[in-house]
């Protein structure tokens, strides 16, 4: 037994030998990385996220941080693969699987890859989602100078959810939000033009467009020739029930709640989920959808009154068609959504007024049916077709991973107060709530 244990302490021993001087320069580089960085973040007594600077910011990695824009062959930047890191306290054992598969089908010049927490050293992108922000000490406690730290959420800044995000002032480099002013504009859904439309008018691809799918906006055919036009029909016929609402939050700090119930006074609204007296599982079901279809209206109404935040609710039902959409929220809609394919109710003063021009579509299937004619020159989709939020990150880093970038504060950047409070949101177009004890 003890031969057999001398045998494998020596070949232990020679194993330690022959990797000692990759395991030093493997050290020797981690710390390299550290001590050289221009502007790596760490916690300050205080427990706030600082960005600390050294004058030692000439060489990273071995090379001269100056020739970022040298590309060579298949690389970006030096780089032969991108790797991305999914930060997610405690790490879910899906994302250590995830590699390379979810950008198998995206176009770039150097491929991108997944690769789990425990390969931070040596990522280029380390995407952290804003809930898991407020884990202070669950955080990376420094940022490579080669590295970009992305700030990812598609949810509205709501309340005082946000306020930790002060610790982190300095910290990231790169946006990923539902918003137009981030890095990298991930929306819930989009309205895309025919190619018809296109033909007649090259403005219908808009800027907006432009910066989701970048070059693809001119250069994919398939991306518009999927687009079929839309022939016309009395969608108003066969219809049986009048406005409908489906809702789980009923204490949305926005007051939508209370807007159904001063329009429940003019007119029948059937309200489905914890709101109401009504119920249709599961909510996304085909028999859910089938149910709304047999509506003229549905309530579209946000949770939030932020800019450009139109979540599902709007799109699911532009997508599909037959029914218009009632809108609640702080977006300027006609930016976004074909002229005449919704309802506002800012174009309303009272509640009262909404239901009498509901009223009056219900009994005109003529001007109710015009609320489709949009579909002549766009389609409606939930999601981005033909681009997922993967290959964006991809495209992005390819073509900005030398750019110096920095979102000097995030906590600005993702403020709460961005967004319309329903005292100011409901001036001349709901008085009673307008008026009531709230800001």
């Amino acid at each position: 037994m003890k031969r057999y244990s001398a045998v494998a302490m020596v070949i232990l021993l020679v194993y330690v030998i022959n990797k000692l001087p990759e395991m030093i320069e493997f050290n020797r580089n981690d710390l390299n990385n550290y001590i050289a960085s221009s502007a790596y973040m760490q916690a300050d007594g205080t427990g706030r996220i600082s960005v600390v600077k050294t004058p030692l910011d000439r060489r990273v990695l071995g090379r001269e941080t100056t020739n970022h824009g040298d590309k060579r062959g298949d690389s970006v930047d030096g780089r032969k693969v991108i790797r991305i890191v999914k930060w997610t306290p405690p790490e879910k054992n899906w994302v250590r699987l995830l590699g390379r598969k979810r950008f198998e089908k995206c176009q770039t010049r150097v491929p991108c890859e997944y690769v789990p927490q425990s390969a931070y050293n040596t990522s280029d992108i380390v995407m952290i989602n804003a809930f898991y922000l407020r884990y202070q000490r669950d955080m990376p406690k420094f940022r490579f100078p080669r590295q970009k730290w992305l700030f990812y959420h598609t949810e509205a800044p709501r309340s005082q959810r946000f306020k930790f995000l002060q610790r982190y002032h300095d910290a990231f480099n790169l946006t990923l939000t539902y918003s137009s002013d981030a890095d990298i504009v991930k929306p819930y859904g989009i309205c895309l033009p025919t190619r018809a439309n296109i033909v007649r008018n090259a403005s219908s691809i808009t800027p907006y467009i432009r910066k989701i799918y970048g070059r693809e906006a001119d250069s994919a055919p398939w991306l518009f020739s999927q687009l079929k036009p839309y022939t016309s029909f009395d969608i108003a016929a066969g219809k049986s029930r009048l406005v409908a609402w489906m809702a789980s939050d009923c204490t949305a700090t926005n007051k939508r709640t209370d807007y159904v119930a001063l329009l429940q006074r003019h007119i029948q609204v059937d309200v489905y989920g914890k709101c109401g007296n009504l119920t249709c599982l599961p909510k996304f079901s085909a028999a859910c959808e089938k149910l709304l279809r047999s509506y003229k209206f549905y309530l579209a109404f946000e949770n939030s009154l932020c800019p450009e935040y139109i979540t599902e609710k709007v799109w699911m039902r532009l997508r599909d068609g037959v029914v218009v959409p009632v809108v609640l929220g702080s977006a300027e809609y006609e930016k976004y959504l074909p002229k005449h394919s919704y309802i506002d109710i800012r174009d309303f003063s009272s509640p009262r007024h909404l239901a009498d021009y509901l009223k009056l579509l219900d009994k005109n299937d003529t001007l109710y049916n015009e609320y489709f004619e949009w579909r002549n020159d766009y389609t409606s989709h939930t999601g981005t077709p033909g681009l997922t939020s993967d290959c964006q990150i991809c495209r992005y880093a390819n073509e900005n991973i030398d750019k110096t970038e920095i979102a000097p504060n995030i906590a600005e950047f993702w403020s709460f107060e961005k967004c319309t409070s329903p005292k100011a949101f409901y001036n001349g177009v709901a008085d009673i709530i307008s008026s009531s004890d709230i800001k």
